[in-house]
C-alpha cells in the first residue's frame, strides 16, 4: 500500500493543496457561524501552529542526519562537533541549511512554483525509493548468510517490493504538471539522484579507504 500511495503522489499533490486550502477556510468559516468569531480564528491561529510545528519537527531531524553520518564515520567528524553552550551540532545545521537553501533557489530557476514543488518533491522521493530498493534486494541478492535464514517466500515478497520501487522511480521523472520541457524535468531529477549519490559514494570510499 505504501508504495502504490508513493507512486501516485505526485499526480495527486497540486489538487491536493487546492482541497486542503479550500477545506481549511470553509471549515474556519463554520466554525465562525456556529460559534463565533473567535473560534474561527482560533482555529485558523491552531492550523498555522501546527503547520510552524510540523516544518520544525523536520527541519530539525534533517540537519541532524550528517551529525549521525559523522558518528559511523561516513563523513568528517567536524559535523559531530556541538555548539559549547548549546549543544546543537551548529556544523550540521549549517551545512544542512545551506544545501536545502541552494536546492529551493536551482529548483526554481526560470520555472513556475507548481514545476519546482513537483521538482524538488520528486527528486526527493526519489532517495526514499532507493532506500526501499535496496532494502527489498538485500533477500535477493545480499550475502548468502543472510539469505540463507530467510524463508524462500520472504524473496518472492520482496521481488513485487522491487518492481514497485522500480515503478516509483521511473514515475518520479515524469512531470504531472505543466512544465516547459518534460525531457528537461526528467534531466534535473535524474542527474540530482546521481550527483548526490555520486558524492555519497565518494564521501564511502574515502572515509572506509582511511
Amino acid at each position: 500500500m505504501q508504495e502504490a500511495a508513493a507512486g501516485t503522489r505526485s499526480l495527486e499533490q497540486h489538487e491536493l493543496r487546492r482541497q486542503l486550502s479550500l477545506r481549511d477556510l470553509v471549515l474556519t468559516q463554520a466554525l465562525t457561524v456556529v460559534g463565533s468569531a473567535w473560534v474561527g480564528i482560533a482555529a485558523g491561529v491552531g492550523r498555522a501552529q501546527f503547520v510552524v510545528w510540523l516544518m520544525a519537527l523536520l527541519f530539525t531531524g534533517a540537519t541532524r542526519l550528517p551529525m549521525t553520518a559523522g558518528w559511523d564515520h561516513l563523513i568528517p567528524e567536524w559535523f559531530t562537533r556541538l555548539h559549547p553552550r548549546f549543544r546543537t551540532p551548529t556544523n550540521s545545521i549549517l551545512v544542512t541549511s545551506g544545501v536545502v537553501a541552494l536546492l529551493l533557489i536551482l529548483g526554481s530557476a526560470g520555472v513556475r512554483a507548481a514545476e519546482a514543488f513537483g521538482l524538488l518533491n520528486d527528486a526527493s522521493s526519489e532517495f526514499y525509493a532507493l532506500a526501499y530498493l535496496a532494502m527489498f534486494l538485500i533477500p535477493i541478492c545480499g550475502s548468502k548468510t543472510l539469505r540463507a535464514r530467510l524463508p524462500r517466500w520472504v524473496a518472492g515478497v520482496c521481488a513485487g517490493g522491487v518492481l514497485a520501487m522500480a515503478f516509483v522511480l521511473v514515475m518520479n521523472a515524469y512531470p504531472f504538471v505543466d512544465v516547459k520541457s518534460p525531457a528537461q524535468f526528467a534531466a534535473k531529477i535524474i542527474g540530482t539522484v546521481i550527483l548526490v549519490n555520486a558524492c555519497g559514494y565518494g564521501f564511502y570510499r574515502s572515509r572506509r579507504g582511511r
